[in-house]
């Protein structure tokens, strides 16, 4: 039983929010468990199911109960009660209202996305509880974005993007499910959100550095440009897989997502803002790490790691540039970010994606690959790190790609003379060209060498801070 279902709340049923009762077979597109306040004050649970114009309220052995949705407004809310936050849906009109509860946040994902996908008009116009922002942004256009828009909705770029992989016997229940959850966006960006700064770009969209209007709190704003992804066969479906992929996602080495905002021309994503500088700027700027904060850092990737594995995500672009720096007095505290071409692992995958140099061999050799393709490419910043060499180097793409298929690496440059031999045996069996002999990350996080370099930043720390308190005690002053 849901804790929910202990809790009171003064929004009880309302009788006249269902219009009459049917026991006939209606077709349904959306269907699952919601919960309603009663007369004495408990919640209940029952099926509700989304027709195309109606609301239907499931009763076992009865007639359901079945509400009219034309011309009403949905409205998203959150409520903390007893220390227990509350998720729901609104649904009203200038007559009546109803109260429908959900488990949690993403179950409010999943009713919203379903609403928004199955009837446009029924969206025209939501209020938005501070606590569930959703939508989407650009630069200016964005910031000037209006709540309804004439444009290409995300919602038709998913069934135009999507038609041709759903079969026509299934039903849309079956088979647009997995994308609505990933996808809802709200519409009031400029309401919630002030742009401040553009402060990245990539092949995809801009990243801008907004402050929330609420709280005063900045986030950095990852902005797509829909036209763009109608014109790019993956596009589409590489935006669905991050959304999916990172609202999936709770750790405090990765980069969370908060929301999604639609407006008229732009998607937008919702990001942590991390103000210091990337792993890439780093090491230009330090040139190499030491063998201790490599450990303290390869311990950190390689839970991460372990951790995508556990949900069965692989991330399939470990790289400098999506590891940003959290902190400027260490090198080994860190988020990762872009998940762009992340996804869920299947039993054979083959998708070539990657960067140049980072890729695991597997990949290029047109094999299946599992989450050891994430170790190498993880084995290949440990090797930079060390080094501040990249080990496949190249006058071109195409030679970078070839060096890095074969994967063979080298390890007689001057500088790896004072790494450890067991940091580079670690280095090598991360990045082992046969991925049958190349370990998972938990198998790796058992590597000795991690152990000692840890133990030895443990009690360089230790001393540090022995030798702060000691120094306070002994300061002599006027």
């Amino acid at each position: 039983m849901s804790s929910i279902q202990s809790l009171n709340t003064t929004n009880k049923e309302s009788s006249n929010f269902w219009n009459f009762t049917n026991n006939i077979t209606i077709e349904t597109v959306f269907q699952g468990k919601i919960f309603l306040k009663s007369k004495n004050a408990a919640f209940k649970s029952c099926e509700l199911a989304l027709a195309q114009n109606y609301l239907i309220k499931i009763i076992p052995n009865s007639a359901n109960k079945v509400a009219l949705l034309d011309k009403k407004i949905i409205e998203p809310f959150t409520e903390a009660i007893d220390q227990t936050e509350l998720f729901g849906f609104k649904i009203s009109d200038s007559e009546v209202s109803q109260r429908f509860y959900v488990e949690n946040r993403e179950k409010l994902y999943e009713w919203l996305a379903a609403f928004q996908v199955l009837n446009k008009n029924f969206m025209r116009k939501i209020k938005d509880d501070r606590n569930i922002q959703n939508t989407m942004v650009t630069s200016e256009e964005l910031q000037n974005s209006k709540e309804e828009s004439d444009g290409i909705s995300l919602s038709c770029l998913i069934k135009n993007q999507y038609k041709e992989t759903i079969p026509e016997a299934l039903s849309i229940k079956n088979t647009k499910q997995e994308y609505l959850t990933s996808v809802y966006a709200l519409t009031n960006f400029s309401d919630d959100f002030t742009l401040l700064n553009e402060i990245g770009h990539g092949t995809v969209g801009k990243v801008y550095l907004a402050n929330n209007n609420s709280t005063g709190k900045q986030f950095a704003v990852k902005a797509i440009n829909k036209e763009d992804l109608a014109k790019n066969e993956m596009g589409l479906e590489n935006l669905v897989n991050e959304i999916k992929v990172m609202r999936k996602l709770n750790h405090p080495n990765i980069i969370k997502i908060h929301d999604v905002y639609e407006c008229s021309n732009h998607i937008c994503l919702i990001l942590d803002y991390v103000e210091h500088d990337n792993l890439f700027s780093r090491i230009i700027e330090k040139k190499a790490f030491d063998e201790n904060t490599v450990a303290r850092f390869a311990t950190k990737l390689l839970s991460v790691l372990d951790y995508l594995s556990s949900l069965n995500i692989i991330h399939r672009d470990i790289k400098l540039e999506n590891i940003l720096m959290t902190s400027e007095d260490n090198d080994y505290d860190f988020k990762l970010a872009d998940f762009g071409l992340a996804a869920e692992l299947n039993e054979n995958s083959l998708t070539r994606c990657g960067s140049p140099g980072y890729i695991a061999p597997e990949i290029l050799r047109k094999l299946s690959y599992d989450f050891k393709a994430d170790i190498f490419s993880s084995g290949v910043i440990f090797y930079i790190l060390l080094s501040g060499k990249m080990p496949f180097s190249g006058r071109n793409t195409i030679e970078i790609l070839r060096k890095n298929r074969d994967g063979i690496v080298s390890f007689q440059n001057e500088i790896w003379r004072h790494v450890s031999k067991k940091g580079i045996r670690f280095i090598m069996k991360l990045m082992e060209p046969n991925h049958k002999l190349r370990p998972f990350a938990k198998e790796a996080l058992g590597d000795p060498w991690l152990q000692r370099g840890l133990n030895k930043l443990d009690k360089k720390l230790s001393n540090k801070t022995l030798a702060e308190s000691v120094n306070k005690k002994m300061k002599i002053g006027p």
